[in-house]
């Protein structure tokens, strides 16, 4: 589980090429090129990320 809180003013300044620095994403698709093609969208824009095939292996990343 991610405990970096998203409001605090230690994390990166994201940036014009690097929109989603610092935050961490929840992808929930059952498509693995789905899921792929959104896990290198969002690296490329300084997210991490955090990939679910389904509702419920989603909440256990919540």
């Amino acid at each position: 589980m991610d405990t970096i809180d998203p409001f605090s003013p230690n994390l990166p300044a994201p940036t014009v090429n690097r929109s989603l620095l610092g935050l961490t994403v929840l992808v929930i698709e059952d498509s693995k090129f789905a899921c792929e093609a959104m896990r290198l969208l969002c690296l490329r824009s300084g997210a991490r990320i955090r990939r679910a095939d389904s509702l419920r292996s989603a909440r256990q990343h919540l």
